[in-house]
């Protein structure tokens, strides 16, 4: 869980590990966006950015923070948007038949940063996920 600070706009980036453990070719087929319904109201976006796949992080100490205080450890993950959602949008998205994300095996990306903004006009603290 994330403690959302008492600002009026806070901007939330984790990189994540891509899976590894995969011994044949995978595609995701869909996503779902999970928010905390005690939460929802703070949640404004989220983008799912894929990190520059030539970069290794530290597996054992992933970036996570507030965007602009860790924007020197998250850099290789700010060119490449693979999705996001919007307030209002739909929490399942499915991709098309035909269609799948690579993931795991010979996928050439094997980092992934979440980005979330919580706008928080009241500016109270609150736990968030």
């Amino acid at each position: 869980k994330y403690i959302v600070p008492s600002n009026d706009t806070t901007y939330y980036c984790k990189i994540y590990k891509a899976p590894t453990s995969y011994i044949t070719k995978r595609h995701a087929i869909a996503y779902k966006i999970l928010i905390d319904d005690e939460n929802s109201d703070l949640v404004h976006h989220l983008l799912l950015h894929e990190c520059n796949p030539s970069f290794t992080f530290d597996d054992n100490n992933l970036p996570y923070g507030v965007c602009d205080e860790i924007n020197d450890k998250i850099e290789p993950c700010s060119a490449s948007i693979a999705t996001g959602w919007a307030v209002g949008g739909d929490h399942l998205i499915e991709f098309p038949e035909q269609a799948g994300y690579p993931v795991g095996l010979n996928s050439p990306n094997k980092y992934f940063m979440v980005q979330i903004h919580y706008d928080n006009p009241q500016q109270t603290s609150s736990t968030a996920r």
